[in-house]
C-alpha cells in the first residue's frame, strides 16, 4: 500500500489504525529515522512492514537498504509513506492512497485502478 500526501495530512496515523486493526501488539511508530519497521500481526499469520522514505533523495535509496526485496517477497502487509519517491520499483499491485489536508480536516482517497492486480 503507497501512502501519498504532504507532511500532516494522516499518514502515519493511518498506518497506525492499520496497524491496530491488523492486531499489531506493538506500538506502531513512524520509521523516518530507521526508514523501515516489521512488527508481527496474528491477524495476518504474517508481517506488517512500515516504511518511510521521506529522507529518500532515489529509488537507489531504497534498494540499499533492501526495501525491494520486501516488496517482492509477499510477507504481509507493507505500507510506504512518501512512496511517491520510489514509485519506479512498485509492483503494479501496489494499492495507492492519496491524503490531502483539508482546513482542520482530512481527505483520504483510494487510487481506483481496476487494471492492478
Amino acid at each position: 500500500m503507497a501512502l501519498i500526501g504532504d507532511l500532516g495530512s494522516g499518514k502515519t496515523t493511518f498506518t497506525k489504525g492499520l496497524a491496530l486493526a491488523l492486531k499489531v501488539q506493538d506500538n506502531v511508530t513512524s520509521p523516518t529515522f530507521v526508514l523501515m519497521k516489521e512488527y508481527d500481526s496474528p491477524a495476518l499469520d504474517g508481517k506488517f512492514i512500515h516504511i518511510d522514505c521521506y529522507r529518500m533523495e532515489s529509488e537507489e535509496d531504497a534498494i540499499s537498504i533492501g526495501i525491494d526485496e520486501k516488496i517482492n517477497n509477499n510477507l504481509g502487509v507493507m505500507v510506504i509513506e512518501w512512496a511517491d519517491k520510489i514509485e519506479k520499483i512498485l509492483p503494479n499491485r501496489t494499492k495507492k492512497v492519496f491524503f490531502k489536508s483539508a482546513g482542520s480536516g482530512k481527505i483520504i482517497k483510494l487510487e481506483n485502478n481496476a487494471t492492478n492486480n
